[in-house]
């Protein structure tokens, strides 16, 4: 899979649920490694496997990373507003 998102990019990833978001979202933060190929942001291959969920989500907030992951953001919102707002 490849994929490309600039920086000040907003990205979605419209898929059906169990196809594999949150798996790639936590190959992307570091939380899990990929079994082959590599993931670069900024630069660098992000490698983390012994991370958790609660220091990636610290690293966000402390560190202001190149990169936000959000696994479904507006799932708590209605469908008109989500709409709206994308």
């Amino acid at each position: 899979m490849g994929l490309a998102v600039g920086q000040g990019e907003f990205a979605t990833i419209p898929r059906p649920s169990g196809s594999g978001k949150t798996t790639l979202l936590s190959l992307i933060a570091g939380l899990n490694q990929p079994t082959t190929g590599c993931i670069p942001i900024g630069g660098r291959d992000v490698t983390s496997s012994s991370a958790q969920q609660s220091v990636a989500l610290a690293r966000a907030f402390v560190f202001e990373p190149d990169i936000l992951l959000l696994d479904e953001p507006l799932g708590a919102v209605d469908r008109k507003l989500r709409e709206t707002m994308l």
